[in-house]
């Protein structure tokens, strides 16, 4: 998922991510565990972002219990 995408998905679930920049969000994800790929294929095209399956993984899993 690019990063402005990701950006854009976390805005619409909560306004707390409102003022979220790329550096933050990398910033979050590392810490939590998940490292940015430079090169994301998406449609072709070629862009810093991160990988679905790293995303999931990093859910804790109270959270998905939460559904």
């Amino acid at each position: 998922m690019r990063t402005v995408d990701l950006l854009a998905r976390l805005e619409n679930l909560a306004e707390d991510y409102g003022d979220w920049d790329a550096e933050r969000l990398a910033k979050e994800l590392d810490d939590a565990g998940v490292k940015r790929t430079k090169q994301v294929n998406i449609g072709g095209k070629n862009l810093a972002g991160y990988r679905r399956e790293d995303l999931e993984a990093a859910v804790p899993a109270e959270l998905l219990n939460a559904r």
